[in-house]
């Protein structure tokens, strides 16, 4: 018959499996972030610290609550063996597969979205026309009553000038 200490000890390597399979489900969600939007390498190498920041947060929590906080190398093992098994067999297939899908979903929403508002558009662009020929016509018509009402105020200072 198996001790129980050995059991927990096994539950405790398979929870640090399991822990670094989702290390890993995390950073393809971030990998697949990336491929969908474009990132400058500062942007990325951020992204990339406050990610390693949580799963070290992560790693810490299950080292306490599982072993009082204490290093256990059999449990750094199972999250790297969980890591790099992911990272080996499912991760860059689903990787490749969701980015495909979700850029082909999003090209298609781009299209259906442009022969959508493209009526509104249209009738931005001609609001915006005529409010720029509009904008002109003000300009002139300001510019006329200004002159206008020099002309005017030379006239009352000859008049005054008079008196």
């Amino acid at each position: 018959m198996i001790n129980a200490d050995i059991i927990k000890e096994l539950q405790f390597l398979l929870h640090s499996f399991v822990l670094g399979v989702f290390i890993m489900i995390a950073y393809d969600v971030l990998r697949i972030f990336r491929r969908l939007c474009k990132h400058s390498f500062a942007a990325m190498a951020i992204e990339d610290l406050l990610y390693w920041l949580v799963c070290a947060v992560c790693i810490f929590l299950m080292l306490y609550q599982e072993n009082s906080g204490s290093i256990r190398w059999f449990a750094v093992v199972g999250v790297s063996v969980g890591m790099l098994l992911y990272n080996g067999t499912i991760s860059m297939h689903l990787t490749d597969k969701i980015a495909d899908i979700l850029l082909f979903l999003w090209n298609h929403l781009k299209r259906i979205l442009k022969v959508l508002f493209h009526p509104l558009f249209f009738l931005l662009s001609k609001l915006l026309k005529g409010s720029k020929f509009l904008e002109k016509k003000g300009k002139k018509l300001c510019i006329f009553q200004k002159k206008q009402l020099k002309k005017a105020l030379k006239r009352v200072r000859m008049i005054l000038s008079k008196y």
